[in-house]
């Protein structure tokens, strides 16, 4: 009996160690997830693209070349980012596939799913907002039934339990984004004017707001300023067409959105 006392703290701590690490490592942002093996177009502060196919991660993402690219000491196949080089990144732009392939089809479709959700979006979307807005409720109820079921066992004297209680308590309610704000969620399936850049000379773009999150604004059928061009694309004769019509993910720590458009007049 004291020998289970023993480890049976000892086994609860390996598994919410676990648990919480296992989480940390899956979770990722909810709008670049959509963005997942698509074609992108990368823009940092300093105004330089790289273009590649994505794959998010938890604490960073990487582009795949197309193709080989040469660098100073050999070729290279991708570029890795890491969480504060991403960070710094302006926007990620997905260019729109054409009106006449099955990939513009399928665009289509779900444009009109994200500008008239169905019954099952809507409450899904009803579900997710009322969670995130008694999120802090459920974290110490999750609080309270862990103390419960641990409540007279040698845990207690375990150096570190608390903290480890309370980490695995904040994996569990981060597993679903917190990011619910009324005035977005308003606009959501809405067309909205993004605004982004420098604030004496802010850069003004137009297009339908899909979804957001803690770190991004996810925008559909934007018309850029300044298409994005990547240096290796255009040694290639493969920049991007003039008039391309790109999906964003714009970081909101350099965006917003500023105004709603009429729908019936959306234009540039």
């Amino acid at each position: 009996m004291t020998t289970l006392a023993f480890w049976l703290p000892v086994i609860f701590l390996f598994a919410a160690a676990l648990l919480g690490a296992v989480l940390k490592r899956r979770s990722r942002d909810a709008c670049l997830k959509k963005f997942q093996g698509d074609l992108v177009f990368l823009r940092r502060t300093d105004g330089l693209w790289r273009a590649g196919v994505l794959r998010p991660f938890a604490s960073g993402l990487e582009l795949l070349y197309d193709e080989p690219r040469k660098e100073a000491s050999g070729l290279v196949s991708s570029l890795v980012l890491h969480q504060a080089e991403v960070d710094k990144l302006t926007r990620i732009a997905r260019p729109t596939p054409p009106e006449d392939t099955r990939a513009g089809a399928d665009r289509r479709r779900i444009l009109a799913r994200i500008r008239n959700p169905d019954f099952f979006d809507r409450t899904r979307r009803a579900s997710l907002n009322l969670y995130n807005m008694v999120r802090d409720a459920f974290g110490q109820s999750l609080n309270v039934i862990i103390g419960a079921l641990t409540k007279g066992s040698n845990l207690s004297d375990v150096k570190n339990a608390d903290k480890k209680l309370t980490e695995m308590s904040q994996s569990l309610t981060g597993v679903i984004p917190n990011a619910w704000e009324p005035v977005l969620e308003t606009y959501r399936g809405r067309h909205v004017v993004v605004e982004s850049g420098a604030t004496d000379k802010p850069c003004k773009e137009w297009g339908i707001l899909e979804d957001y999150s803690a770190k991004y604004l996810l925008i559909r059928e934007v018309k850029m300023v300044e298409p994005p061009a990547d240096e290796g694309a255009v040694r290639k004769g493969k920049a991007v067409q003039s008039g391309t019509v790109f999906d964003v993910l714009y970081q909101r720590s350099s965006a917003l959105v500023r105004h709603a458009a009429p729908e019936e007049e959306y234009s540039h």
